[in-house]
């Protein structure tokens, strides 16, 4: 009979998928936990693409896929999702079947803890394997299904399900923009990655004029889907990074194209920028918060987490909202002036080294 060597410094992390921004956090706080536990390992089981942690984790890991945590919402778009598309997914999801998470405890059976960043499986397999779990979240899907109750009535089972599993973790860390807020769980500021290269490193690297503002764009899907590029050429004085949506990197006028995996750190190109759009998710809001970088945002209309994420942004005048439609028909672009003047606010600390704290040692 062989015998497991249990690791007492590898934790089994458990990523939902659904926006990059769950990653990218949970990269942050288990990178901030080595200055707990020097010789952290940890062993991920998320569908979030293994280049995405090769270039963000400092630290020995590994990577288990394909590992589906969570159903989220099916999206028909970038923008848009499918309800009963979801309810039905769901239905085939939950609740989890004993091979499955008996296969999954042996994996982690060299772990002492679990982290789970949203993620229903990972809390259940934690309570499976017998192992004490650790929920950072700023929303849960219970709570981002109970709008689509009035719809579909049928979502009240695996809502009730899934209620079940987040009352069962060990530490329950919430973090801002927070969506809804728990009684008697630790409360962290957004937790952000820092950046690793200087502002003037990065202007340097993409050739950018000293006396120019630098406007990152930071987006999915494909460049071809945007018409209002030929506008953005009018701007002589203002250069435009556009971070992601092209499969090679490539320079048109003040135009800088970015695929998403690039030899630039995202963080990097955040704090280095004068002004960020993006679609406003966890990850650009608290990237954008850490840098001080005034933020143009378009919300994701529908999704019940936008309400929340509004009502953060809108506290400081360093925010700018477009709605998907002024953004997809390059309407913004009219706005741009207003925009480019937006005021820079006070960078602000990450909470990834609190929320590293309760996760390594509970409190």
């Amino acid at each position: 009979m062989s015998r497991i060597f249990i690791m007492p410094n590898k934790i089994a992390c458990f990523l939902t998928a659904h926006g990059f921004g769950h990653a990218a956090r949970s990269c942050a706080i288990l990178n901030a936990s080595r200055q707990f536990t020097p010789e952290l390992e940890a062993k991920i089981f998320s569908n979030v693409p293994v280049s995405f942690f090769e270039e963000t984790l400092e630290f020995p890991f590994t990577v288990e896929q394909p590992c589906e945590n969570d159903v989220g919402l099916v999206q028909t778009t970038t923008f848009h999702h499918d309800v009963e598309a979801t309810l039905r997914k769901l239905e085939a999801f939950l609740p989890f079947e004993e091979p499955l998470l008996e296969e999954l405890a042996q994996q982690i059976s060299d772990c002492t803890k679990v982290y789970a960043d949203i993620s229903p499986l990972g809390i259940a397999v934690a309570k499976y394997a017998g192992l004490p779990v650790v929920l950072f979240e700023n929303f849960t899907w219970d709570w981002i299904y109970e709008p689509f109750l009035q719809e579909l009535p049928e979502f009240e089972k695996p809502i009730q399900f899934l209620r079940h599993i987040y009352s069962q973790v060990d530490v329950h860390v919430q973090s801002d923009p927070l969506c809804h807020s728990r009684p008697n769980v630790h409360k962290v500021p957004p937790v952000s990655r820092p950046p690793r290269t200087s502002k003037e490193e990065i202007r340097s690297i993409l050739s950018i004029p000293e006396e120019h503002q630098l406007v990152l764009v930071s987006r999915g899907g494909s460049i071809d889907d945007l018409d209002f590029l030929s506008e953005l050429k009018k701007h002589k004085t203002t250069q435009f990074l556009f971070a992601g949506g092209v499969s090679e990197a490539y320079q048109e006028d003040n135009l800088h194209l970015l695929p998403f995996s690039s030899n630039l750190y995202h963080p990097d190109l955040v704090h280095a920028a004068d002004i960020v759009i993006g679609k406003a998710g966890y990850g650009m809001i608290s990237e954008t918060y850490a840098s001080g970088a005034p933020f143009a945002y378009i919300a994701r209309e529908g999704f019940r987490e936008s309400e929340a994420l509004h009502h953060f942004l809108q506290q400081s005048p360093s925010y700018f909202s477009i709605s998907q439609e002024e953004y997809l028909s390059g309407a913004w672009v009219r706005d741009l002036e207003y925009i480019l003047e937006l005021p820079r606010s006070e960078p602000q600390p990450s909470g990834a080294e609190q929320a590293a704290r309760l996760l390594m040692t509970g409190g």
